[in-house]
């Protein structure tokens, strides 16, 4: 099977030249993409649109491995600071 070279969605912002970073999906729908960074961050798109939501700082210096937890709104960002860093959303979920 022939791989094609286009791209169905380009996310930017990011910054991937020292070392591999992990990319997920992330949301109760799966509705975002997620990425380290070798500039400390954590970025988050939103799936269909590409548009950047949210950046934070997830270590001093380069973020690599992002995991979403399936259905429930936790994010897992390692890093090279020796921590793992569990992130949730600031507002309650509605029950």
């Amino acid at each position: 099977v022939g791989v094609s070279n286009a791209f169905s969605m380009v996310y930017r912002g990011h910054r991937n030249i020292r070392t591999v970073k992990e990319v997920n999906f992330f949301g109760s729908e799966q509705q975002f993409v997620v990425s380290g960074s070798d500039d400390g961050r954590i970025y988050m798109w939103e799936r269909w649109s590409g548009k950047l939501v949210w950046v934070s700082v997830g270590d001093r210096r380069v973020v690599n491995c992002v995991q979403g937890s399936g259905g429930r709104l936790v994010l897992a960002t390692a890093g090279i600071d020796y921590h793992v860093k569990l992130w949730t959303p600031l507002a309650p979920l509605p029950l």
